[in-house]
């Protein structure tokens, strides 16, 4: 006969309301919290003199020809005039967005990400090069969406919150065990941008903390993705990225790091 019991099991689920103590939970519409915004890679064509014909600028996997043939770029009375003309037929067919000055040829991707950096950029030209052999600059968005058990801030719209943020709290995410649903019943702890969600200001609730914890500590939320953790009521944790839940405090028992955790709003 099993003799001991797992607490963390023993307790519920993450998101729930640990005891039937008073609540206060408002409905909102709950969104993903971006920290990293997506860039866009970006190359440069520079070019010293005009072309000639039967050289070639290649993007991709598209080439473009300079030439009086069909289909090829013509080459212009002046140096100014041929960049323009290659960056019309850019546009026209390729994967970035071409803007000519009189010298040179920005190109930036259609989307932004990592992807960008592949697209490649050669030439055969005299008097033009790219500085790379492939656009450069890219960056993927990193974003974190809804979480269950995390902390929310207002939005400019009073009747959405973000995961995380630097704006003001808006309360935990609580689980109402009816999340899994839109997943084909796999359970899950992250949602949908979009959904909607119930956030708890009031109330003893269960969360899985990111360190260690003590009874009596104030809880402090990420503005990153909203996850929490635990320090001295006060403490001033803005330079790490964290701010505090005012009335917050964690009660009845001590958790380690990833554990479950009373936590009391009041």
């Amino acid at each position: 006969m099993q003799q001991t019991v797992n607490k963390q099991y023993a307790l519920g689920m993450v998101g729930e309301f640990y005891d039937d103590s008073p609540r206060v939970a408002n409905t909102f519409k709950l969104r993903k919290h971006t920290t990293v915004s997506g860039v866009k890679a970006t190359g440069t064509l520079t070019a010293t003199a005009n072309f000639n014909a039967t050289e070639t600028v290649t993007i991709g996997s598209t080439t473009y020809t300079f030439g009086s043939g069909t289909g090829q770029i013509a080459v212009g009375e002046n140096l100014a005039t041929s960049l323009t003309s290659l960056a019309s037929a850019i546009n026209a067919t390729g994967l970035v967005v071409a803007v000519a000055t009189a010298t040179t040829i920005t190109l930036t991707a259609k989307e932004a990400g990592t992807a960008g950096n592949s697209i490649a950029t050669t030439e055969t030209c005299t008097n033009a090069s790219f500085g790379g052999a492939t656009l450069s600059g890219g960056v993927n968005e990193v974003a974190f969406n809804p979480v269950v058990a995390r902390a929310y801030t207002y939005l400019d719209s009073e009747s959405e919150a973000g995961v995380g943020g630097s704006g003001v709290f808006a309360g935990l995410l609580v689980n109402p065990k009816e999340f899994a649903r839109y997943n084909n019943f796999n359970p899950t702890m992250e949602l949908p941008d979009g959904i909607n969600g119930t956030l708890a200001t009031l109330g003893h609730i269960l969360v899985k903390v990111t360190d260690a914890v003590t009874i009596g500590q104030s809880a402090f939320f990420s503005t990153t993705d909203g996850s929490i953790k635990g320090a001295t009521a006060g403490t001033d944790l803005s330079g790490s990225g964290y701010v505090e839940i005012k009335n917050s405090k964690f009660i009845l028992f001590n958790a380690s790091a990833n554990e479950t955790a009373v936590l009391e709003l009041r």
